[in-house]
């Protein structure tokens, strides 16, 4: 049986995403979908004591025994995390809402610690590859980087689309909040 944040997240995030145009825009390396631990980094969930860090190895974080004990679940629309190790009966959710004309993806997260909370944000991101220098030789690097965040609060009922560069953030009522997606 599926928790209520699970169909509160997916009833909550009922606004659809445009289909992106190439399989480079989507929100995966090689692939595969983003694991959630890597947003899990840039918001420093985890624990407490972890710093929140500004960019993550997509493919070296999630092989690291930090995130061995976890589970990935695909939802309707998006990706869950548990770990009963890290966070008890907690989870996070995401869902990638899209990517902005000049490179900067949209992420729509939910978080919940094991209490009757569900806290919503916004994440803008990048996604690149970069050159790693490996002993003798170069190799390649998936790198994630938060370049910003929106918070949207405990259990809410917005809803959240992007339009081109432009975040926009619609309450029940139907009132709008537009935030300009940041650049990479």
């Amino acid at each position: 049986m599926r928790r209520a944040g699970s169909a509160f997240l997916l009833a909550a995030l009922s606004c659809t995403a445009p289909a992106p145009s190439a399989s480079s825009e989507r929100f995966e390396v090689d692939g595969r979908p983003i694991h959630p631990a890597c947003l899990l980094e840039l918001i420093g969930w985890i624990s407490d004591s972890d710093p929140v860090v500004s960019a993550v190895d997509v493919e070296g974080s999630v092989r690291s025994n930090r995130y061995s004990g976890g589970r990935v679940t695909k939802l309707t629309e998006g990706w869950e995390y548990r770990n009963p190790d890290k966070e008890g009966e907690g989870f996070f959710d995401y869902r990638w809402l899209g990517i902005s004309p000049r490179g900067t993806h949209v992420v729509l997260t939910a978080e919940n610690g094991g209490g009757s909370g569900i806290f919503y944000r916004i994440l803008f991101l990048r996604l690149e590859v970069r050159p790693f220098f490996n002993h003798d030789h170069e190799e390649r690097r998936w790198v994630l980087s938060c370049l910003g965040e929106v918070g949207m609060g405990d259990r809410t009922r917005d809803e959240a689309h992007l339009e081109q560069e432009t975040l926009v953030i619609r309450s029940p009522e139907g009132q709008e909040r537009r935030i300009p997606v940041p650049a990479p």
